[in-house]
């Protein structure tokens, strides 16, 4: 009953969404030292994507371990491909630019990793930034702490 149960849920389930919980979890195994003890699913109510907890969990318990080799890291000291770099590229601006770099190849060598978890991400014209949108569009969001933001944002990249 549990199988046939579990089965009129996938196929409820969005294929989208399936394809995404598919690829999170067979990257999981393949490339973490320990099971993953979470899955990537949306949620019902909002329809946002997020991890979930596979089991119950106390306070504490490691969910999910991620080698630092598998982490994007930013240092202090600028790397040395972006030595050059305008000081209006703040950390997170650089932390951007090296996912980009590690899911975007044009000679086609992107690590299987990389290339796997690239194709998690949304596609680009889904992605809105508060600091992309103009006048009414920003307004309409009615934060007005989040429009300063992204004006501000948006000031720091122009430099």
């Amino acid at each position: 009953r549990a199988v046939a149960v579990a089965l009129l849920a996938l196929a409820a389930a969005d294929d989208g969404a399936t394809h995404e919980s598919y690829v999170f979890a067979s990257l999981a195994a393949r490339h973490l030292p320990t099971p993953a003890r979470v899955s990537l699913g949306r949620d019902d109510a909002t329809g946002l994507r997020g991890l979930f907890a596979n089991e119950v969990a106390a306070p504490g318990d490691v969910l999910l371990r991620v080698p630092l080799g598998r982490c994007l890291v930013e240092t202090r000291a600028l790397p040395a491909a972006m030595r050059r770099a305008p000081e209006s590229m703040t950390w997170d601006v650089r932390l951007a630019l090296q996912l980009h770099d590690a899911v975007s190849d044009d000679s086609g060598a992107v690590p299987a990793f990389w290339s796997a978890y690239g194709a998690l991400l949304p596609p680009a014209e889904a992605m809105v930034q508060p600091m992309l949108l103009r006048g009414a569009e920003l307004a309409a969001l009615g934060d007005g702490d989040m429009a300063t933001s992204a004006l501000a944002q948006r000031e720091r990249l122009r430099d």
